[in-house]
């Protein structure tokens, strides 16, 4: 197994639980990547007796503190750019691209963090891959080695060898 991905919101913890900090420090010392689902499901689409909160990510940065090998990938996050800016203290952390809106959202975020940080997610089966790839590279404001970045490094991200 080379890494394993948690659903806190749809299991009903923080990412201050102290079970959460020691299963980073298992990971980052067996060398496996972590991923942490930050919202499973649109809240519009979801039925009433089964909603599951989006997770809030701002703890991230105290509970990898000194997990300077972990590898981390936050998936289909819509965070802002403030707290993207904060969570890429953590180094080894990369955000997808799955849950990122508007024309230019993708861009932005790719702007604002460096580089490698940003890699492509697709959110199937929830959403159509195509589309995915359409909100990548319809503002048309990414260069060429910026797309590379985010096709390429999620791979970096998983093999351990993320910025």
């Amino acid at each position: 197994m080379s890494g394993i991905r948690l659903h806190p919101g749809f299991h009903g913890y923080s990412l201050e639980h102290p079970g959460f900090r020691s299963l980073l420090e298992r990971a980052a010392a067996a060398g496996m990547f972590v991923q942490v689902v930050a919202t499973v499901e649109d809240r519009r689409t979801q039925p009433d007796l089964f909603r599951t909160a989006d997770v809030d990510l701002s703890p991230l940065v105290d509970s990898c503190r000194g997990l300077d090998s972990l590898h981390l990938l936050v998936l289909n996050a819509r965070p802002t750019t403030a707290l993207a800016v904060r969570l890429c203290e953590v180094p080894g952390l990369c955000f997808d691209t799955a849950r990122i809106e508007g024309t230019d959202g993708v861009p932005r975020l790719v702007q604002s963090l460096p580089a490698g940080r940003v890699i492509f997610g697709s959110h199937a089966p929830f959403l159509i891959p195509e589309a995915a790839l359409i909100r990548v590279h319809e503002s048309g404001l990414l260069s060429e080695n910026q797309l590379r970045s985010v096709y390429e490094s999620g791979l970096d991200c998983l093999r351990g060898s993320a910025p």
